[in-house]
Order: C-alpha cells, then sequence, then structure tokens
C-alpha cells in the first residue's frame, strides 16, 4: 500500500491565513442600532432640585454591541432649569472605561464616555434592557414649576455621537441611531385652588366661601378682593362681608414648590331687607253723653 503526504505551498496557506483574518473580523465586528432616552428620576421641592437619568438599550436582540467612547448630547431650557451637574455615573464609568466627563455650554449638555479598555474581549453591555448610564441633577427657579422639553441633539451641531468597538485593534465605528425619545414635563406639579359657595344672604350677615386645593402645603391664596390667605389643609373655609351682591374668584395659588392655577366664580347675592310693618292710626272722634 502506497501512502501519499499531502503538503501545501506557501501560497496556499498565506491565503488560508488572510481567509481566517476575514472570517475573524467578520465574526468580531458588530452591529450596533441604539435607542436613547431623558427620563425624569426625581424631584424635591424643598432643596428645589430635579434629576433626569440618561438612558441607553438596544433597538432589538440583532443589534446588541459594546460601548466604545461616545458623546451623549441634548439641549434644555436654561430659563426653567439651572445649574446642571454630573450627580452621578451609574454605568459606562468603570472597569474597561475611565470616568465620564461633562460639559454644559450655551444649553447644551455633553455627558462623554471614555472606553480604555480591550477591544475584542468585552462583554456585550447595550442589551434590549435600558441601563442608565448617568445622573443629571437641576436647580429649579423659585415659584417655577419647572416644566421643560429636553431634546436629544440628533441632528442640530454638536450632534451627540455614539460608537461600537471595531473589528481591528484600537478602532471603533458609529452605531446607528433607533429611536431617541425625548423628555417633557414638570419638575414639580403645579397646584390648583378651586372656589365655590354660591348662597344669599341677609345684609350684614356674613357668607362662607370654601376653598379646595391640590399640592403641597402650605399653600397661600389671594382673593379677587385682594385678601391673601395661608392654608395648610386642603378644604379651607374663608369668611367674607358683602355689604352687596359680590362676586368672588381666586386670583393666584401657591404652593410649597411652585405658583399654579385656579378656577371657580363664586356670587353672594345679598337680599334687600325686608321694609318693617308699620301701623296706621286714623284720628277717632267721640263725646260723653250723660243719662
Amino acid at each position: 500500500m502506497s501512502h501519499y503526504l499531502y503538503t501545501t505551498s506557501p501560497l496556499s496557506r498565506l491565503a488560508l491565513f488572510i481567509l481566517c483574518l476575514v472570517c475573524g473580523s467578520a465574526a468580531m465586528a458588530q452591529n450596533g442600532r441604539f435607542d436613547l432616552r431623558l427620563r425624569q428620576q426625581s424631584s424635591d421641592c424643598a432643596t428645589r432640585k430635579v434629576v433626569f437619568a440618561l438612558e441607553v438599550k438596544a433597538s432589538d436582540a440583532d443589534h446588541t454591541f459594546t460601548l466604545a467612547s461616545s458623546d451623549l448630547r441634548f439641549a434644555y431650557p436654561t430659563d426653567v432649569l439651572t445649574n446642571p451637574i454630573l450627580s452621578s455615573q451609574a454605568n459606562y464609568a468603570s472597569g474597561n472605561y475611565g470616568s465620564q466627563t461633562f460639559v454644559n455650554q450655551d444649553g447644551i449638555i455633553t455627558v462623554n464616555i471614555n472606553y480604555l479598555g480591550g477591544v475584542h474581549t468585552d462583554t456585550i453591555n447595550v442589551n434590549t434592557s435600558w441601563r442608565t448610564v448617568s445622573h443629571i441633577t437641576f436647580d429649579v427657579p423659585q415659584a417655577s414649576t419647572g416644566c421643560y422639553t429636553l431634546t436629544w441633539n440628533t441632528t442640530d451641531f454638536p450632534s451627540l455621537n455614539v460608537y461600537q468597538l471595531g473589528s481591528t485593534p484600537g478602532s471603533k465605528v458609529s452605531a446607528t441611531l433607533g429611536i431617541a425619545s425625548n423628555a417633557t414635563g414638570c419638575a414639580f406639579t403645579a397646584p390648583t385652588a378651586t372656589l365655590s359657595g354660591t348662597q344669599s344672604v341677609d345684609k350684614d350677615e356674613s357668607a362662607m366661601l370654601t376653598i379646595t386645593l391640590t399640592g403641597i402645603a402650605p399653600w397661600k391664596v389671594t382673593l379677587s378682593n385682594g385678601n391673601t390667605y395661608t392654608s395648610s389643609n386642603t378644604m379651607q373655609m374663608i369668611e367674607v362681608y358683602p355689604t352687596a351682591s359680590t362676586t368672588y374668584s381666586i386670583t393666584k395659588v401657591e404652593d410649597a414648590c411652585s405658583v399654579g392655577t385656579v378656577s371657580g366664580n363664586v356670587v353672594i347675592s345679598v337680599k334687600d331687607p325686608v321694609p318693617a310693618c308699620q301701623t296706621l292710626c286714623a284720628p277717632i272722634s267721640f263725646k260723653i253723653v250723660k243719662n
């Protein structure tokens, strides 16, 4: 029996090596598509601060990836939110990532994610569950509800940049944007005050008005007659003394957090007094007759 020894030429070995490199690179290449959202995490009326979470996830299971150095940018209204700070770094700030950096300029915030680690050995860390990148804390001006719209800079310059690890050492490539959800709302819920108690009273008689309140105590309420009342109860009775028929309304309400909305018009009708009964007397003529 004859035995044959097969060998490959140097050219064949080179071709095989190149093929392995190509296949390996293809296997390591990522096809990331991401969603972003901004979400109000909490607010504190006493300190007048509101906290937002910056969150990221993969659009679906076919587009998970490992996050490389990236720049998350969004705009905020500087008249209702002030003094932003990077208050916490939840993910992508340890291990193969350095500390995040924070820039606030002309109403645009940038959170920089700084990737420092390996190239292909990292575990996929952008999957289909929302992951918090960091938290941003703002101050809210006094008496303001802090109503806001936070908008991701997806097209405006400078736009956000999200990258995934590339297929070669030290490289990164852009991930594809899926949905970037902006945030609209109010840091604090505006209080409300509703007036009720329409009635009729006699002249010189007082009337009781009812104010129903929502929000956070204490409340300060201003009535249309110029009087101001402070209450710690969600229902407050107010006594008024109209000298003539009068319409009352609330002109302003403030709670511990902000200025709110008012409703309700109350008419107090003052009845005309009933005339007093008068006895009419007629002169009577008489004479005494002697028997």
